[in-house]
Protein backbone atom coordinates (compact mmCIF):
# COMPACT_ATOMS: atom_id res chain seq x y z
CA UNK A 1 0.00 0.00 0.00
CA UNK A 2 1.51 3.41 -0.63
CA UNK A 3 -0.08 7.14 0.04
CA UNK A 4 -1.10 8.88 -2.85
CA UNK A 5 -2.83 12.01 -3.33
CA UNK A 6 -5.75 12.11 -5.35
CA UNK A 7 -8.54 14.46 -6.56
CA UNK A 8 -12.00 13.31 -6.62
CA UNK A 9 -13.63 13.05 -10.12
CA UNK A 10 -17.19 14.84 -9.27
CA UNK A 11 -15.27 17.89 -7.04
CA UNK A 12 -14.70 21.01 -9.08
CA UNK A 13 -12.33 22.70 -6.96
CA UNK A 14 -8.96 20.33 -7.94
CA UNK A 15 -9.16 20.33 -4.14
CA UNK A 16 -6.16 17.27 -3.56
CA UNK A 17 -6.88 14.73 -1.18
CA UNK A 18 -4.22 12.16 0.98
CA UNK A 19 -5.24 8.39 1.17
CA UNK A 20 -4.80 4.76 -0.48
CA UNK A 21 -6.48 3.51 -3.45
CA UNK A 22 -8.83 1.38 -2.17
CA UNK A 23 -8.42 -1.59 -4.80
CA UNK A 24 -4.56 -2.38 -2.97
CA UNK A 25 -6.09 -1.76 0.79
CA UNK A 26 -8.74 -4.65 -0.25
CA UNK A 27 -5.41 -6.79 -1.14
CA UNK A 28 -3.99 -6.66 2.12
CA UNK A 29 -6.63 -5.73 4.39
CA UNK A 30 -10.75 -6.31 2.63
CA UNK A 31 -12.12 -5.71 6.22
CA UNK A 32 -10.70 -2.10 5.70
CA UNK A 33 -13.15 -1.06 2.18
CA UNK A 34 -16.14 -0.79 1.79
CA UNK A 35 -18.68 -1.39 -1.25
CA UNK A 36 -21.42 0.78 -1.96
CA UNK A 37 -24.30 -0.09 -4.45
CA UNK A 38 -22.46 1.72 -7.07
CA UNK A 39 -19.74 -0.40 -6.76
CA UNK A 40 -17.45 2.18 -5.11
CA UNK A 41 -14.57 1.44 -2.96
CA UNK A 42 -13.67 3.66 0.26
CA UNK A 43 -11.27 2.62 3.01
CA UNK A 44 -12.70 2.91 6.62
CA UNK A 45 -9.27 5.54 7.83
CA UNK A 46 -10.99 5.78 11.47
CA UNK A 47 -10.42 1.30 11.59
CA UNK A 48 -6.99 1.75 9.85
CA UNK A 49 -5.53 3.75 12.80
CA UNK A 50 -6.11 0.82 14.77
CA UNK A 51 -3.70 -1.66 12.43
CA UNK A 52 -1.37 1.65 11.67
CA UNK A 53 -1.24 1.39 15.27
CA UNK A 54 -0.21 -2.12 15.37
CA UNK A 55 2.49 -1.49 12.87
CA UNK A 56 4.35 1.06 14.60
CA UNK A 57 4.74 -0.80 18.02
CA UNK A 58 5.66 -3.97 16.33
CA UNK A 59 8.25 -1.63 14.55
CA UNK A 60 9.15 -0.15 17.81
CA UNK A 61 10.03 -3.47 18.99
CA UNK A 62 12.65 -4.52 15.60
CA UNK A 63 14.16 -1.02 16.45
CA UNK A 64 14.66 -1.31 20.15
CA UNK A 65 16.28 -5.13 19.87
CA UNK A 66 18.30 -3.96 16.94
CA UNK A 67 19.51 -1.08 19.55
CA UNK A 68 20.37 -3.19 21.96
CA UNK A 69 22.51 -5.41 19.63
CA UNK A 70 24.40 -2.57 18.53
CA UNK A 71 25.00 -1.51 21.65
CA UNK A 72 26.34 -4.75 22.75
CA UNK A 73 28.44 -4.79 19.57
CA UNK A 74 29.94 -1.57 20.47
CA UNK A 75 31.02 -2.80 23.97
CA UNK A 76 32.45 -5.85 22.48
CA UNK A 77 34.06 -3.86 19.53
CA UNK A 78 35.66 -1.33 22.42
CA UNK A 79 36.92 -4.22 24.23
CA UNK A 80 38.75 -5.97 21.25
CA UNK A 81 40.42 -2.17 20.21
CA UNK A 82 41.71 -1.83 24.14
CA UNK A 83 43.07 -5.45 23.73
CA UNK A 84 44.68 -4.49 20.49
CA UNK A 85 46.14 -1.76 22.14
Amino acid sequence: MNGVTFNWKEDQSNKNNIGFIAQNVEKVLPELVKIDNDGIRSVSYMHMVAVLTEGIKEQQKIISNQQILIDSLKKDIEQIKNKIN
